[in-house]
């Protein structure tokens, strides 16, 4: 018993040993990596709409919402976790087009489905044949001057970086199946009221991240990101003829 117990504190003092050497040759630089795989947890594909790309208030709440959902956070583990949160998303994005409808509506779904089965995360989503941006509605338009009171995003004000958020994460609530079978949010097209609570249901569980977005540089940071990410990948010109 009294060998076990030596053997027990030489093993206690090695691990002590190395943990002190460990401290004293440490490298700043390993935090900076470190911090680099913690916030990319899944890949991002590369954006999925020259419309992103030409609209700056489009690109960024893309940028602003793949930047929430790519990482590991109450929201995104919501829609189910970053890896199937971001492949939705993205297919989801890839489908926008912009369009003129009554002031309220932010933004709506129609027509078929097309189902999707992520193998990773064994989840299942759906896209529908037609996602429609409104060019006149909160996701563009603040309350203009001696107008009625322009209709709020949850706890937001329209035409806010967390008001467009919070559209595009209301209609990713639509589309992902959650582990009771039924779609994270019920379908509320024409119930104004229904809609609303749905979007309150994303707002709670977001909240941390959406109320981050006001001063955030997390979208833009992303965004400037994946464009040299992006840019790298190009093919180089050939320096000498190929024969």
């Amino acid at each position: 018993m009294r060998l076990r117990e030596f053997m027990g504190g030489v093993v206690l003092i090695v691990l002590a040993l190395t943990t002190a050497q460990a401290a004293m040759t440490h490298d700043p630089k390993d935090d900076l990596r470190t911090e680099a795989v913690i916030d990319r947890r899944v890949a991002l594909p590369p954006v999925s709409s020259p419309l992103i790309e030409a609209d700056k208030v489009l690109a960024s709440a893309y940028f602003d919402t793949m930047g929430i959902l790519s990482t590991n956070n109450e929201c995104s583990r919501f829609f189910g976790g970053p890896a199937v949160a971001v492949d939705a998303f993205s297919r989801l994005a890839g489908r926008v087009r912009k369009d003129h409808a009554a002031p309220e509506i932010g933004m709506g779904m129609s027509g078929a489905t097309e189902n999707f089965f992520n193998v990773q995360t064994k989840q299942e989503y759906r896209l529908f044949e037609k996602v429609v941006l409104n060019a006149n509605g909160p996701f563009y338009r603040g309350p203009a001057a001696g107008s009625a009171p322009a209709r709020r995003l949850g706890s937001f004000e329209p035409n806010t970086r967390a008001a467009r958020a919070l559209i595009f994460l209301h209609e990713l609530g639509h589309m992902v199946k959650g582990a009771n079978g039924k779609w994270l949010l019920p379908n509320d097209g024409g119930n104004e009221g229904l809609s609303r609570r749905n979007s309150i249901t994303i707002e709670n569980v977001c909240a941390d991240e959406l109320h981050g977005l006001g001063g955030s540089q997390a979208g833009r940071d992303l965004a400037r990101r994946v464009k040299a990410e992006e840019e790298l990948a190009l093919p180089q010109s050939a320096s000498a003829p190929e024969f």
